[in-house]
């Protein structure tokens, strides 16, 4: 294990990392002007334009067509065509002046041959590779991965790597010895992980390598006072139990909390110690799309940051994205969805109300009930299924639509899933009396409503 040591910044300090990739994004865009506008000097407006698109937020996310996620095994794309890299799955987000800036950055190092010790370098995870020293080396892993010599996977432990040297208490770490399973372990709160955390050492060794960095933990009082927009999302996840607290650790002592930066083969395997076979497979990504449709059960999109891309600045509109944020916001969801057997039924949901107030929440599927967050205990998945519907449902004005279709289906997800009116009176009358304001009896009442109006 290696340290960089760092001062921890202040909390609303710019971020080392942000300036290098505004610093890259720069970089990288004025090299691909010179070389797209030699012929002609870009307009005013062009330029506009380009300063415009990287002012980028949520807002100002590019609206295209939902796309379903695929679930064929990624294809390697021939030596000659970077820009056909582009048309996967992988990097088919990058868009715009964003993408020819990149493409242009990479064509660059079109005539770069990796010798064997490279490659086994970075497929191995060796951090103290000379290459790491070169101020654009990400152009090139990308590039390898153009022509299919490193593949998605590899790509995003490299850029994880690059994101993370850069913050403050930077560490990296091999599951080796007891001290890191543990560390791990603690890094990893909400699963219950046990013993089997130790079968991960039977993993290669470049698949047990995760990073490590540290944020400012804010007190509790300081928390309550910040906006939510003000806040990163880590500290977040360490005070709201709507939120899963994984992948930091508290460090109360240097008031600072060690977050947590695993990459995908890694999180996948923790996730099946848990899961196992139900376990939501990671679908790799740069860039963002507003309009992701989180609509196959088998997979889930995971936002691998790099350099050159700039992303959201707040995630669903609160939480700052900034030190990986969105990272570890994503793999936080592929949890929830690991946890959930009912995604199937929740997707069909999200297709049928899409549209409607409640379809980005069951597009989300955020559903911390299945991860036994709440006050109360769940035994069945059928309790969490019904206890998730009515948080979801709560004073909305689909509501009645939600449930009528629910009952609906009751002869194909009463035998598939349990779930039918019969399965929500009985969670019902096992509910204790602490539920509160929660208690299953509301969509009891909402649907005897039905019943006697007529539309059900």
């Amino acid at each position: 294990m290696s340290s960089i040591p760092s001062l921890v910044p202040s909390l609303f300090q710019t971020e080392p990392a942000v300036k290098k990739r505004k610093s890259a994004c720069s970089q990288l865009i004025s090299s691909a002007k010179e070389t797209l506008f030699k012929a002609k000097p870009p307009s005013r407006a062009c330029l506009s334009r380009l300063r415009a698109r990287f002012k980028q937020s949520k807002e100002q996310a590019l609206k295209l067509e939902p796309v379903s996620i695929r679930i064929d095994a990624p294809s390697v794309v021939k030596a000659d065509s970077i820009r056909g890299a582009f048309e996967k799955n992988f990097l088919r987000r990058v868009r715009g002046e964003e993408r020819e800036a990149l493409i242009q950055g990479m064509k660059r190092f079109e005539g770069f041959q990796a010798s064997k010790e490279l490659l086994t370098a970075l497929k191995k995870g060796d951090w103290s590779s000379d290459f790491f020293l070169e101020n654009d080396w990400p152009l090139i892993a990308l590039v390898l991965y153009a022509r299919g010599e490193v593949d998605e996977f590899q790509v995003a432990k490299l850029f994880l790597f690059d994101e993370c040297r850069a913050l403050s208490g930077f560490e990296h770490h091999t599951l080796n010895d007891p001290k890191e399973f543990e560390l791990l372990r603690e890094g990893m709160k909400d699963l219950p992980l046990g013993d089997r955390i130790f079968e991960l050492g039977k993993l290669p060794p470049e698949e047990r390598q995760f990073f490590t960095f540290r944020v400012p933990l804010l007190s509790r009082e300081a928390f309550g006072a910040v906006s939510c927009t003000d806040v990163d999302i880590f500290n977040a996840m360490h005070y709201k139990d709507i939120l899963l607290n994984t992948h930091i650790r508290p460090d109360l002592e240097k008031k600072e909390l060690q977050v947590f930066a695993i990459p995908p083969c890694l999180q996948y395997e923790i996730n099946r110690l848990v899961f196992g076979e139900k376990t939501a497979f990671p679908e790799l990504v740069l860039g963002y799309d507003s309009q992701d449709r989180m609509e196959d059960p088998k997979r889930r999109i995971l936002c691998v940051p790099c350099r050159y891309i700039l992303l959201p600045q707040f995630i669903h509109d609160f939480y700052r994205s900034k030190r990986l944020g969105m990272y570890v916001h994503d793999q936080h969801h592929l949890i929830f969805d690991s946890a959930n057997p009912h995604r199937e039924a929740w997707i069909e949901l999200s297709k049928k109300f899409r549209d409607g107030d409640v379809g980005d929440r069951l597009n989300d599927r955020a559903f911390i009930a299945y991860l036994n967050k709440l006050r109360i205990k769940l035994e069945t998945p059928e309790e969490m299924f019904w206890t998730s519907l009515l948080r979801l449902l709560r004073g909305q004005k689909e509501s009645p639509e939600v449930l009528s279709y629910i009952l609906s289906k009751e002869k194909e997800w009463g035998p598939k899933y349990n779930l039918s009116l019969a399965s929500l009176e009985e969670c019902y009358a096992k509910e204790p009396p602490e539920v509160g304001l929660y208690s299953l009896k509301l969509l009891l009442e909402e649907i005897q409503g039905l019943t006697a109006s007529g539309k059900n």
